[in-house]
């Protein structure tokens, strides 16, 4: 359990540590810039007029009314189990994620050249990336036994096919979507810490009262 909470404690302070780095580099340099224009230049030209409708049908996939839906059903299937510690981890991810990337946009403001970007201003990170790579973190930790392999392989696709879209379509930069999986796993990360902490305090919590009781004097 230590270990695990190590790891976890050590996965949300890389990728926090990740995000500045990275954040510095894209956004404030123009190495950044140039190596973020060139990949987003090379994957824009796939986006064709056959292509579009499929590639911003999969972007709304994780717009507000559906994203809500999904995470609703995963938490109904940890609370139908009586799992609440999950219950928890899929809200903290799934609200704390996307509302983390909000905030972030908000105070950073427009971070791209609108006439780059399909005639929109970009900003980092990109929210829909968190919503897709959040709820194929949600999946998986739901899923149980040997079905958790193959729904984290549907997860990597789905979330990397989200990715894809939101670059064909010049929704997003490179940079955004790095910064999103990123801030997802700085989340998942400080989640699995808190899990583990109220993990340790409900067992002492239990453990006192088991001793308690065993202490007292018999009437």
């Amino acid at each position: 359990m230590a270990s695990n909470s190590r790891a976890a404690a050590g996965l949300a302070l890389t990728c926090l540590l990740g995000l500045l780095i990275t954040g510095l580099y894209f956004l404030k340099t123009a190495a950044g810039h140039h190596l973020d224009a060139e990949i987003l230049a090379s994957l824009v030209s796939m986006n064709t007029s056959d292509a579009r409708p499929w590639l911003q049908g999969l972007i709304r996939v994780t717009d507000p009314p559906f994203f809500l839906v999904v995470g609703a059903a995963l938490a109904a299937t940890a609370a139908g189990r009586g799992q609440w510690r999950v219950v928890a981890a899929i809200g903290v991810l799934l609200v704390a994620g996307t509302a983390s990337a909000e905030v972030i946009k908000a105070v950073i403001g427009p971070t791209h050249s609108p006439d780059i970007l399909d005639g929109r201003e970009a900003l980092w990170p990109s929210a829909h990336a968190v919503a897709a790579v959040t709820l194929a973190l949600s999946a998986v930790i739901v899923t149980r036994g040997a079905a958790r392999l193959l729904v984290g392989v549907l997860g990597v696709v789905f979330a990397t096919a989200v990715g894809y879209a939101l670059l064909i379509t010049g929704a997003h930069r490179p940079s955004d979507l790095f910064a999103a999986v990123l801030l997802s796993g700085l989340w998942l990360g400080a989640t699995t810490v808190g899990l583990a902490y109220w993990q340790r305090r409900s067992r002492a919590t239990r453990v006192s009262r088991s001793g308690g009781l065993l202490g007292r004097p018999a009437a």
